[in-house]
């Protein structure tokens, strides 16, 4: 078993979710790499596989420089992976142990796990595999780390390139609507119109000089019906295939007001003006506190 390990002991993160819990589990894991002096590397197998998402780490600094895992070892994974969750785990615990790796623990949305505070490398194993949310903000590395790991290698595209010069220039407002997939997983977590209500009277009284509002979501038809409130609103269109676009877009403006998505979340962090208002809402996913996960210092709850 061991010769399907190469020398140098490892962190894999595992990749199989959308762009914003991609880049939280990078982020965890080259974290994690760094204080046990191991090498972060991804496993993509999933992407290639199930086919349900497709990898996106590639457009940022990060994603680029890292490896993949070992590829026989990442397909075993996965293949044992879904057969244990369709019969028993004890197939997967058998996996891990006979290839001498540690799985992090699968914690509820938003929960810290200490092992990962370890200051130096406790694990025995050769591989240390993650696989879980990430979704704390005690995860990550410093904000300067972060920002080189998740800089722009690619292009932004054509039909983007002139909203994004005015993004750079004008006292602009990210607002973030997401809808689609958790009014069908989550409905209890679909963030109502009052946030959005309560969120824009926030930011104009903290900033009267906005000159832009400009709303992503993936269901701007709802949005066009509601954010009358809105004033000329920007409505971003036509990056449903190109994720990495929209985000391009949020880190450009200067203030933001998410949703409880991972997505939104990094948009603001990673924004240009690290002095920008965000504001957020009092609950994550599934009633969990935003305050006792994600707050950044300096970020409004509503």
């Amino acid at each position: 078993m061991k010769s399907l390990h190469q020398k140098r002991k490892k962190v894999v993160a595992m990749l199989d979710a959308g762009l914003g819990n991609q880049m939280f589990r990078h982020a965890a894991s080259i974290e994690l790499a760094r204080r046990t002096n191991r090498v972060c590397v991804h496993d993509r197998m999933s992407f290639a596989i199930l086919r349900q998402r497709n990898y996106l780490l590639y457009h940022f600094q990060g994603g680029l420089r890292t490896k993949h895992w070992n590829y026989l070892l990442s397909a075993v994974h996965l293949v044992v992976l879904l057969l244990a969750q369709r019969l028993s785990l004890k197939f997967y615990d058998v996996f891990l142990y006979l290839f001498n790796i540690r799985c992090m623990k699968e914690l509820p949305m938003g929960e810290y796990d200490l092992a990962f505070s370890c200051l130096e490398d406790t694990f025995k194993e050769p591989v240390v595999y993650v696989k879980n949310f990430c979704q704390n903000i005690k995860y990550l590395p410093e904000e300067k780390t972060l920002r080189e790991e998740f800089r722009f290698v690619t292009e932004p595209l054509a039909r983007n390139r002139e909203l994004l010069a005015l993004l750079m220039k004008e006292n602009a407002v990210s607002v973030h609507v997401r809808r689609s997939d958790y009014l069908q997983m989550v409905p209890e977590s679909v963030i109502g119109i009052d946030y959005y209500k309560c969120a824009v009277d926030t930011l104009k009284r903290q900033d009267g000089t906005v000159t832009r509002w400009i709303v992503f979501s993936d269901d701007v038809v709802w949005c066009k019906e509601h954010l009358d409130f809105i004033e000329n609103p920007v409505y971003v269109e036509g990056n449903a295939d190109t994720p990495w676009e929209d985000m391009r877009l949020m880190m450009a403006c200067r203030h933001h007001i998410i949703a409880n998505s991972s997505f939104s979340w990094w948009g603001a962090y990673l924004g240009r003006d690290p002095e920008g208002i965000t504001i957020v809402p009092k609950y994550w996913l599934l009633n969990k506190l935003t305050e006792d996960c994600l707050l950044k210092a300096g970020w409004h709850v509503v």
